[in-house]
């Protein structure tokens, strides 16, 4: 064999044109890898895209378009205007938004002013969604559906005896409807954590409702709205009285600016109320009530005497009316009855069985014209008034009465007279006055009474020469009862 290097030739494998023979060999090629890595790659890529989508299209829904111009007028600017020409009251709106669901809108921080600059707002929302939805107006009929969230509404009836109302109706007009034109209806109204105010400063007395939530329809087939209201917790106040709990409940239905209160349930301190009535709008304040009432006596003795020593018990009913004109005092006049109530005055309880009568209450004045009841066997007729409520010099008290065919021995029982059984029945008068609340420094007053025997005969003003001789008694019995006997006269 020769010692040099064999030359290859190209035609021999391995030989240096050989490619394969200069390179290392490529495994065998696994097929799918490339297609599953472009699916994962593009699936993280459209959930990146649509939450971005999402993220923007959110932001963009949910912007502030108050701040949007219109004709070189901002949004908010247009909605403060148009409102405040609605209500003839300023009103300002903190923020209007739009959400992702097309025609659902956010009003913020909604404020309706009060009539004068120091006065509270009428009105005040923390929140007002609306809701308008897009198929309605294939109908030409623009239908809200509204929900307050966090409000406060304060009605003041201020000394020149006014409330200075916003405009809450729409003024009417005898332009026909213009053809093609929307017609724009509210569908419903949910109201939640509210509160309403009244103040009236002329009586004074106030009304304060929280935690107030009301729900408003429109009912197709009536071609009106009806609804439900109440709150709980409530307070009310009048004069220099003890303030009342409260809690409130009703159904009603707006007719115009009238709004028809069906049924009201009204609980206070010492009194169960049913109502039905009215509130007139148009002409707020004026509103009126029918009243049926369960009264607990000694409650309220506690609410309007709080420091008179005589003391009330029973219960009563009233039926009634309450009004409140446009202008002018309240009235609440009615018919009142109880079963049997009781008056205590020391030791002494005063019974009054089938006790009836009217009354009437309005600003400054607490009168019970005429009242009926049986009394120690007999009849009792009398009058109670009360004048000056509220004033800076404090009320005067008064009270008349007459009695008719009263037991005289049920009478001397009522004071503690035990020795004494006289036979008798009783008529007579009694009126007195005193300055409210200081019943015993102030009291005046004046009376006549005459007792008809009944049980034996009378002796005559000058006894009889044969008249047996009383003899004395050496050991008196101071108690001893003298039995009973015959008494008439006139004092």
């Amino acid at each position: 064999m020769s010692d040099e290097p064999r030359q290859f030739t190209d035609e021999e494998p391995g030989g240096p044109a050989d490619p394969a023979a200069a390179a290392p060999v490529a495994p065998p090629r696994v097929r799918g890898r490339k297609r599953r890595a472009m699916k994962r790659g593009t699936r993280w890529f459209v959930i990146a895209l649509a939450a971005t989508i999402a993220t923007v299209l959110f932001t963009v829904f949910t912007v502030d378009i108050g701040r949007i111009s219109i004709a070189g007028t901002s949004a908010i600017s247009l909605a403060q205007k148009y409102a405040s020409k609605y209500l003839e009251r300023e009103m300002t709106i903190g923020r209007i938004t739009a959400y992702l669901t097309p025609g659902e809108f956010a009003f913020h921080d909604v404020t309706i002013k009060g009539p004068f600059g120091d006065s509270r707002p009428f009105f005040h929302a923390d929140l007002i969604t609306a809701k308008f939805p897009w198929w309605t107006l294939f109908t030409k009929e623009l239908n809200a559906e509204v929900t307050i969230t966090g409000w406060r509404m304060v009605v003041e009836r201020f000394p020149d005896g006014k409330t200075h109302m916003p405009r809450l109706t729409p003024k009417s007009s005898d332009e026909p409807k213009k053809p093609g034109s929307f017609t724009w209806r509210t569908m419903s109204v949910y109201a939640k954590q509210g509160e309403f105010i009244y103040d009236d400063h002329l009586s004074p007395w106030s009304v304060r409702g929280p935690n107030l939530e009301f729900a408003l329809v429109r009912d197709n087939n009536l071609k009106t709205y009806v609804g439900t209201a109440g709150f709980t917790n409530g307070v009310v106040k009048s004069q220099q009285f003890e303030p009342m709990h409260a809690d409130f409940k009703t159904r009603f239905q707006v007719d115009g600016g009238i709004v028809r209160l069906k049924h009201i349930d009204l609980l206070t301190d010492g009194a169960e109320s049913h109502l039905d009535g009215y509130v007139d709008f148009k002409k707020f304040p004026e509103q009126e009530y029918h009243i049926q009432s369960t009264v607990d006596f000694d409650r309220m003795r506690h609410l309007f005497w709080k420091n008179v020593t005589w003391r009330l018990s029973g219960q009563g009913d009233f039926k009634g009316i309450f009004k409140i004109p446009k202008e002018g005092p309240f009235d609440l006049s009615g018919r009142f009855s109880s079963d049997e109530a009781g008056l205590g005055i020391g030791n002494a309880e005063w019974r009054f069985p089938d006790l009836h009568g009217n009354l009437q209450w309005t600003v400054g004045r607490f009168v019970v014209p005429s009242a009926n009841s049986d009394f120690l066997g007999g009849q009792l007729r009398l009058s109670y008034g009360l004048e000056g409520n509220g004033a800076s010099g404090g009320s005067i008290a008064s009270l008349a009465a007459d009695y008719e065919d009263v037991d005289a021995y049920r009478f001397t029982r009522q004071f503690g007279m035990t020795a004494l059984e006289p036979q008798g029945r009783m008529r007579g008068r009694v009126s007195m006055g005193w300055r409210n609340g200081q019943f015993g420094d102030t009291m005046v007053g004046s009376g006549t009474t005459s007792i008809r025997a009944s049980g034996g005969p009378v002796a005559a003003a000058d006894l009889p020469a044969t008249a047996p001789v009383i003899p004395r008694e050496d050991d008196f019995q101071k108690r001893r009862s003298l039995g009973s006997f015959a008494i008439a006269g006139e004092t």
